[in-house]
């Protein structure tokens, strides 16, 4: 479903990313909370302060100094004051780099004597960067707490997101032939592991093959003219959703297994899940009565179980897309929300159409910071996926209880029947909803989703679920009337 890019008021900031209202941003207290984090700093070490000296030799002078990358040229004389007047100390040295000149040598663009760099005077190939943000490198023994009180200045100063980023004395040896692009990934990989926004799936040996899976559904649906966002062309493109239904794709090992997980052992078929482990406030939006989720302590167990099947199912996906890193969504993008449930639909029960996360839509967190606002499936972004296996071991025709997806623009869908060992696989912005089972299935029809984040290992990779080697995509509804172009 295409909807609009909310505005930062609507949208808020409701993670663990805490920025302050304007109101309590005044100067005194940002000298004064500077003053605190200065004087809770931990003890350096000889050791230490003589990596800092030799570090900072390498960066052409004594003075602390502040790297701004990929900045749009008319922020950067305001992020200088803004930095030079609230965040660091005095004599700061403020350097500059756009993307154009990011495989420099680091050892002569910090011995220059310029504050920026000169892309006409630029030797290296330009090669562009995977996921990179506007980012800023602190170049001196600043830890995270301090970054705090450096993110609240910037928030006060009306600058744009970016990525923090310390490089302390143990972690920063660069050599003169190192790149701009390798000290500036070294630092957004730091943003990355603190954030947990980059931790790949646990994975073991397995010797499954896709090709062992059977296709029996590749769709684009959804079909609509978009503007690309977070930094992109303004150009209109033509972007379709996608959906993917593979059978075979796990076996009665792995079902028999995750059945017995989410319920317990024995439990068979009877009419409820385990009142142990279920209960009914699962909804798919406020207001509704209702449904059978896991509750808190059963999805927490569940999240963090390393149990056989879960990591064999984990292992399969990463197999079907190799060229793709794949994780699990993180903690800042779910507000609250785990990034795995169980479902357990019956008789009575009441769906609604929803989407399971847009990142156009989601709420101001490190996550939008590191890769901002912007339509599923852009280019050279993570695409947002979710994974679904149906885990009864029967579920006969007449029980109903299907999945349908909404092609939105032509008021049709199309529907996924639950079976035994079927995987879908859907990007996570198509409207969609659980047809609620028939009164003759006298049992819950169980379910398992993984929110999960696919991004791309090549800048500029396009992230798809359709493969390849699976044909051509089935253009449904709105998908196949692409308007024509002029040429």
């Amino acid at each position: 479903m295409k909807t609009r890019l909310l505005s930062a008021k609507e949208r808020g900031s409701r993670y663990k990313f805490k920025l302050p209202k304007r109101s309590q941003c005044p100067q005194a207290d940002l000298e004064q909370n500077n003053a605190g984090v200065e004087n809770d700093r931990p003890e350096t070490s000889s050791t230490d302060l003589k990596n800092s000296e030799d570090f900072r030799a390498s960066l052409g002078g004594a003075n602390p100094t502040v790297l701004l990358v990929a900045f749009p040229p008319e922020t950067i004389a305001h992020a200088k004051e803004v930095l030079e007047a609230l965040c660091c100390e005095p004599r700061i040295r403020v350097l500059t780099c756009s993307e154009k000149c990011l495989q420099e040598p680091c050892g002569a663009f910090f011995s220059s004597p310029d504050a920026a760099c000169n892309e006409e005077a630029c030797t290296a190939p330009y090669v562009p960067p995977l996921c990179l943000p506007p980012t800023i490198v602190f170049f001196e023994l600043v830890d995270w707490g301090r970054l705090e009180v450096i993110e609240e200045a910037m928030y006060c100063g009306d600058l744009l997101p970016a990525c923090l980023c310390p490089l302390t004395a143990q972690g920063a040896a660069v050599s003169p032939s190192a790149t701009i692009l390798d000290l500036v990934q070294e630092a957004v990989s730091e943003y990355d592991n603190a954030w947990s926004l980059r931790t790949p799936l646990e994975t073991v040996a397995t010797e499954w093959e896709p090709d062992e899976a059977q296709v029996s559904l590749n769709l684009m649906l959804d079909g609509a003219l978009v503007t690309a966002g977070g930094g992109q062309t303004s150009a209109e493109n033509w972007d379709c959703s996608s959906l993917v239904v593979l059978d075979n794709f796990f076996g009665e090992d792995q079902r028999s297994s995750l059945y017995d997980l989410i319920t317990e052992d024995d439990w068979g078929n009877q009419e409820t899940p385990p009142p142990g482990k279920w209960d009914r406030s699962t909804v798919d939006l406020d207001g509704l009565p209702g449904s059978w989720g896991l509750s808190d302590a059963a999805l927490e167990a569940l999240v963090n179980d390393r149990h056989p099947a879960i990591l064999e199912v984990q292992s399969r996906i990463s197999k079907v897309y190799p060229e793709m890193t794949i994780m699990r969504m993180p903690e800042v993008v779910l507000e609250g929300c785990a990034p795995m449930v169980a479902n357990a639909a019956v008789d009575g029960d009441c769906f609604q159409w929803h989407v399971d996360m847009d990142p156009l839509q989601v709420y101001d967190s490190p996550w939008t910071v590191r890769h901002g606002h912007y339509l599923n499936r852009t280019a050279g972004k993570p695409l947002f996926v979710s994974l679904l296996l149906y885990l009864n071991d029967e579920w006969p025709l007449q029980w109903d209880g299907e999945t349908m997806f909404l092609d939105e623009r032509t008021g049709t869908g199309v529907f996924v029947r639950p079976q035994p060992y079927r995987a879908v696989l859907m990007d996570q912005d198509i409207s969609h909803r659980l047809s609620t089972p028939s009164v003759l299935a006298n049992r819950p029809r169980y379910s398992l989703v993984w929110k999960l984040v696919f991004f791309p290992k090549a800048p500029g990779q396009k992230c798809s679920l359709s493969r390849p080697q699976w044909g051509e995509a089935t253009r449904f509804g709105s998908a196949s009337q692409q308007p024509l172009t002029d040429h």
